[in-house]
């Protein structure tokens, strides 16, 4: 959990830094972008709360076996 926290905040720190959004991670069926007013959004627009994000995060690999 901590890992995804860190990855989050690293992103929004970079995102807030270049005024624009910056990847955090994702797949082919879902990217989680922070935003440089801190919040949280996939590739659709939706917000994403930072328990969802850190979900998505810990289990990306799941996720990743579910592209092929």
């Amino acid at each position: 959990m901590d890992d995804a926290k860190a990855k989050i905040e690293a992103a929004r720190a970079r995102a807030r830094e270049l005024g624009q959004a910056v990847r955090v991670d994702g797949n082919s069926k879902c990217s989680l972008y922070a935003w440089p007013d801190g919040a949280l959004r996939d590739d659709m627009g939706r917000e994403w709360s930072e328990e969802d994000a850190v979900y998505m995060l810990e289990n990306i690999a799941t996720y990743r076996e579910q592209d092929t």
